[in-house]
């Protein structure tokens, strides 16, 4: 082997060790930040055994539709129907776009996760978490956005 590759060999060598380091000191930051209390942690519960007493909150842009079970909240083209019976008069909306309306949907299902910082219990029906209590509709302009399909 000559010279000029095992120059080449030694820097790379240098390369994948500088980043598994930044790796690991990143992996060591996180842990310290979530034992520590500082960031909110979504705990997902997977095991359909589990009791749903336990969850308290779906992922941003999730509602919760019973027994554990969270959907993604879409907005389809309205083509003559009205808003989801589990999502009108809540906390959701669709922006209309050019000339077309659109209706609030159900989409993708998920378990309901558990958030430490809201309160235990499960959300009502068709609101994201327990954190949002007492589940009054907002005013139009601070409602959340449905993902446009």
């Amino acid at each position: 082997m000559d010279s000029t590759t095992k120059w080449l060999i030694r820097g790379a060598s240098v390369v994948v060790i500088a980043v598994g380091g930044t790796g690991i000191f990143t992996m060591i930051n996180l842990l310290n930040k979530s034992q520590s209390g500082s960031s909110e942690i979504l705990e997902m519960i997977t095991n359909p055994g589990t009791a749903t007493s336990k969850g308290n909150s779906c992922s941003p842009g999730f509602a919760y539709v019973g027994n554990g079970y969270c959907r993604e909240v879409i907005c389809e083209n309205a083509l003559a129907r009205s808003n989801h019976p589990l999502l009108g008069g809540k906390k959701w909306r669709c922006k209309p776009w050019a000339a077309d309306s659109f209706v609030l949907d159900v989409g993708t299902q998920m378990r309901i996760g558990n958030n430490q910082a809201c309160p235990s219990g499960e959300p009502e029906i068709g609101w994201t978490s327990t954190c949002e209590a007492p589940y009054q509709e907002p005013p139009k302009s601070q409602r959340a956005q449905g993902r446009r399909r």
